[in-house]
């Protein structure tokens, strides 16, 4: 896992068993972003966890523009 990419999150190196889930592998990793976060192997290779949080951050922000944007042009 180490070096693969998924979305935005590059695995960096292996952080031990987790605790809570089956004791299932955990990974940290680093955001394109510059974030670092321990990630589930499982949420990465399924796709759950695609980066540090940055990416819903971007979602939320543009849609928010976008409605901005049709408000003014309602006005």
């Amino acid at each position: 896992m180490i070096g693969r990419k998924f979305t935005r999150l590059t695995v960096l190196e292996y952080a031990g068993a987790g605790v809570q889930v089956a004791r299932q592998p955990q990974w940290r990793c680093v955001c394109d972003c510059g974030q670092e976060r321990v990630v589930y192997g499982y949420a990465l290779t399924s796709g759950h966890t695609r980066s540090c949080g940055c990416l819903q951050r971007e979602a939320v922000a543009n849609l928010n523009k976008e409605k901005r944007r049709n408000l003014s042009i309602a006005l």
